[in-house]
């Protein structure tokens, strides 16, 4: 403890102090520490029997001074960890961990001064001079005993102390004493500001060595009702032959202590990751159900129900910008490690990947942490070995892939910066993840050859869209409302929303070109509050090419029991990125437009549909093209979970789920057949679901030429058996496209 300098300024100042006639005793922290054989960084050092002007101007002699902290008492050594205070009493005033009225009092004795302090393992001091121990409150004996006890009654002054008493658990492998349990299970929050409350989980996070103590003492003092996301966890059963370890709770207590014996030192990097791993399973209370068919727990896309607890667990803690961001995907796409090592994902997957999680290194330390938390058995490594040794190759491990063409190089071609330009961007950047290009050269070769067609069309767009705005939506910005923004709104315009709830704010998006951006799905949410736009919708997209992302819509409905969420009535494109629609009568639907292309990526459907088997979770009507990807859909109100009639319908990496208690119909109906391909996707029929059938095409009609091609996908159908249930049923005519040959639809020759 005495080899830094910050050790050497507080033998100084105990001098100094000692030659006024007064004593420098080190407390709290330091000497906590150092009696665990650790070697201390920071030093609290608390002089009595010297007047604080004194002290002042005999450290001023000596040290430059940093008195920001002068105010609560405290001298700090400028460019040293070292703190220097006088004893003082504290009166309780109000809430909060500041509301104290101080009176600071040298003559007060060691006893005294520490009454105030936490924990008794907090309130032990030593003389730096003499190395003499004072320990008015036995502290050292309950740190050899690992026990944390409260020092006095003045703890429940302060409600920070519980969380405090959380991380000290977890760091220092602590037992909490029965009566310090008693005396924090009657404290509460008192409204304690946000970030000192992350500053405690943080260091649970960060410092935590049993993590899992650290929550369980939460749980023992009923604090753990404050953050509903994880008390939900508590109980929430699984499978014991895949989880021997017990419920949600516990499982994520074990993999919170994996996490701890595996931490990098990068404490960005690990408090992000450790957060994920907290929250990873947010999502299994909500969809964990007893399968009778497989005769145990299940917990279907609880993946994608995780992001939104996430989400709220998060934002109470902290608005910290990063985290919100890059903690959600880690929680969506956890399982995706072991998924793609089983399915020996493509390079352009891998690379996807690492564009949405931002850095797979990270995603490889939450599943690892998940595939750990399961004791007994034993930790797979080779899944993620695979996964990190694929990510090396090909330089996504630490970092998304780059884009190789940028605006720049398009300028140089000619091209006028604008909405188009960014959609040509879009599509050389998913060209790049494909491996089309690994370039610029080959890059611009690529974009001559993919665009030489439609070139002259497309600079005359860029220099049309050249004077895009950025209209900006939410309480104090240039527009209260998205329907103020809509009204003024010019082709290629950006809008961007801020998170809130827009209740009756009903509108008509007319522009072409628009990118509306939410500031994410159920932080920006509009509620149909009883109104309806046209008739037909809470948004009514009047406007071509237009992108939707980061909202939520809810409400939507109209006499004729068909109100969307999202209505689309313009021939022309349409994208929609993680949104969620929840409680409309349709959640998306579009008439029958023929040049329209329709990508919808990201998304979350629930309980949407007028209950009449005519509205749908999603329904496209008789459109150019659908991309339904990575998408949940579940518990359509007696419609289908996805209905298209598009020519082309391409259906990816989606969970259609209805659970034990949904009463969707198909879950996937193309009824007029066309080009079909469903891959990679999870189908989950209710027990009460009205139809056995869970994809169906050609129902009603068949377009000449309809194919059907199935990769990859899984079916569990948990009905009673009934003569007409099939995972599949293709009407006589659509042609099955299976690797390795051709056969004739399902429906033929019966």
């Amino acid at each position: 403890m005495d080899t830094t300098s910050g050790m050497e300024a507080v033998r100084e100042v105990a001098q100094i102090v000692k030659a006024a006639g007064g004593r420098a005793l080190l407390v709290g922290g330091c000497v906590r520490d150092s009696i665990l054989g650790g070697d201390p960084k920071d030093f609290d050092v608390e002089c009595f029997g010297i007047a604080p002007a004194d002290l002042k101007a005999a450290l001023a002699k000596k040290f430059e001074l940093d008195l920001v902290g002068a105010s609560f008492g405290v001298i700090k050594l400028a460019h040293l960890d070292v703190d220097v205070a006088i004893p003082r009493r504290e009166t309780k005033l109000g809430l909060g961990h500041r509301a104290f009225e101080m009176e600071y009092d040298p003559t007060l004795t060691v006893r005294d001064a520490s009454a105030r302090r936490d924990f008794t393992v907090n309130a032990i001091y030593r003389d730096p001079l003499t190395d003499e121990i004072v320990d008015p409150w036995n502290g050292r004996a309950d740190l050899e005993k690992r026990i944390l006890r409260h020092v006095s009654d003045h703890f429940c002054e302060d409600p920070l102390r519980v969380l405090r008493g959380m991380q000290f658990v977890a760091r220092f492998n602590l037992d909490p004493a029965p009566e310090t349990v008693e005396v924090c299970r009657a404290m509460t929050p008192e409204g304690l500001a946000s970030e000192r409350l992350f500053g405690e989980w943080s260091k649970l996070i960060l410092k935590g060595v049993k993590i899992s103590k650290g929550l369980n003492f939460l749980r023992d003092v009923g604090w753990v009702k404050y953050y509903p996301e994880l008390e939900r966890l508590i109980g929430c059963d699984q499978a014991p032959e895949w989880h021997p370890e017990g419920d949600v709770w516990n499982h994520t207590l074990c993999c919170l202590d994996a996490f701890a014996a595996s931490r990098i030192g990068d404490d960005a990097e690990d408090l992000l990751v450790g957060l994920a791993i907290l929250c990873h399973d947010f999502g299994k209370p909500d969809c964990s159900f007893y399968d009778p068919v497989k005769k145990r727990i299940r917990s279907l896309g609880h993946d994608e129900r995780g992001v939104e607890p996430t989400l709220s667990f998060l934002r109470r803690l902290t608005n910290e910008e990063r985290l919100l961001k890059e903690i959600p995907p880690l929680v969506r796409l956890h399982m995706r490690p072991f998924a793609m090592w089983k399915d020996k994902s493509s390079d352009g997957a891998i690379r996807r990947l690492a564009a949405k999680v931002i850095r797979i290194d990270r995603l490889l330390r939450v599943a690892a942490a998940d595939d750990a938390g399961r004791p007994p058995f034993p930790s797979e490594p080779e899944p993620l070995k695979w996964l990190a040794e694929q990510a090396k190759r090909l330089e996504v491990e630490d970092s998304a892939p780059k884009p190789i063409v940028r605006g720049r190089d398009l300028i140089a071609q000619g091209m006028k910066p604008g909405p188009a330009m960014g959609r040509v961007l879009a599509e050389l950047y998913e060209a790049q993840l494909d491996g089309r290009f690994s370039d610029l050269e080959s890059g611009l070769r690529y974009l001559g050859k993919k665009f030489k067609p439609a070139i002259a069309s497309l600079l005359l767009l860029m220099g049309v869209a050249s004077s895009a705005a950025t209209l900006e939506v939410g309480p104090g910005r240039a527009y209260a409302l998205p329907s103020e923004a809509a009204r003024v709104a010019r082709d290629g315009d950006v809008v961007e929303i801020s998170a809130g709830r827009y209740a009756g704010d009903v509108c008509a998006w007319r522009a072409n070109d628009l990118v509306i951006r939410g500031a994410g799905r159920d932080a920006t949410v509009v509620d149909a509050d009883g109104k309806i736009c046209m008739g037909k919708g809470i948004w009514v997209v009047c406007g071509t090419n237009m992108v939707i992302e980061g909202v939520s819509f809810t409400g939507a409905k109209c006499k004729d029991r068909n109100g969307a969420g999202i209505r689309l009535d313009a021939d022309g494109n349409l994208t929609v990125r993680k949104c969620a629609f929840r409680g409309n009568e349709n959640g998306i639907l579009s008439g029958a437009l023929d040049r329209s292309e329709i990508t919808i990526d990201g998304c979350v459907f629930s309980q949407n549909g007028a209950g009449d088997g005519f509205s749908h979770n999603v329904y496209i009507g008789a459109v150019k093209r659908l991309e339904f990807s990575n998408c949940v859909s579940d518990h359509a109100v007696r419609g289908h979970c996805l209905k298209s009639r598009a020519r082309t319908t391409v259906v990816e990496h989606s969970v259609f789920d209805d659970g034990d208690d949904g009463a969707s119909s198909y879950l996937v109906d193309c009824p007029d057949g066309g080009k079909v391909v469903i891959r990679n996707c999870r189908f989950v029929q209710s027990p009460k679901a009205s139809n056995g059938v869970m994809v169906s095409v050609g129902e009603e009609s068949v377009r000449p030429h309809s194919t059907y091609l199935g990769l990859g996908n899984t079916f569990e159908n948990h009905r009673a058996p009934r003569g007409s249930d099939a995972e599949e049923r293709l009407a006589p005519g659509v042609v099955v496209l299976r690797p390795g040959g051709i056969e004739r639809g399902m429906g033929e020759g019966d």
